[in-house]
């Protein structure tokens, strides 16, 4: 996330630059690494691509700031997620201005598992205790982002990390103003 006023401008300007949309500070996604299964609380790490309400709370100088998720999140008056029928051409351009912005992180998530084949699927399984785990995705994200400002080449080439298999979104209060804050941006931005 941005520190201070200056920082936040100059992320949301970044984020614009790619496909036009507005007050983004952030894209939202995830990944899975594979590991052993542990032998307490197994049930724990089941793999689920399910989300409920995030409660998402963008405040201070970021109020006015939005994160970008797909369709596997809810929509949140802070988290914009693609319009999922769009009716008229303003929701079809605010979803490709969405998909386009967003697609970076996924990009940099296949990039990183291209980079350490530990962490992707076709690498095998991490045979360690989850917490173990959980900080060896942590440290060759790091050294990724290492490689990355040093202009580090890959080896390889990127793979496609994940075949994302979208959850239902969240239901309420959260959605509905999710809801009328997308379509302000819409009329406002794509319109």
């Amino acid at each position: 996330m941005p520190r201070g006023m200056e920082e936040t401008t100059a992320t949301k300007r970044k984020f614009f630059r790619i496909a036009n949309f507005p007050h983004v500070i952030g894209i939202i996604d995830g990944t899975h690494v594979p590991i052993a299964a542990p032998s307490q609380d197994e049930e724990v790490y089941v793999n689920r691509k399910k989300f409920h309400s995030l409660n998402v709370q963008v405040q201070g100088e970021f109020g006015n700031s939005v994160l970008l998720g797909d369709s596997g999140y809810p929509l949140e008056p802070n988290l914009m997620v693609p319009v999922g029928q769009p009716a008229n051409a303003a929701e079809g351009r605010y979803n490709t201005s969405l998909k386009k912005t967003r697609v970076v992180v996924e990009q940099i998530i296949g990039i990183w598992k291209a980079r350490f084949k530990c962490v992707h699927q076709k690498g095998g399984t991490l045979s360690y205790t989850p917490l173990k785990c959980g900080k060896m995705a942590a440290a060759t994200f790091l050294l990724h982002n290492y490689c990355r400002r040093r202009n580090i080449p890959l080896l390889d080439d990127p793979e496609d990390p994940d075949d994302p298999n979208p959850a239902p979104a969240a239901a309420g209060a959260r959605l509905a103003a999710g809801q009328a804050r997308r379509r302000q941006m819409i009329q406002e931005y794509f319109s």
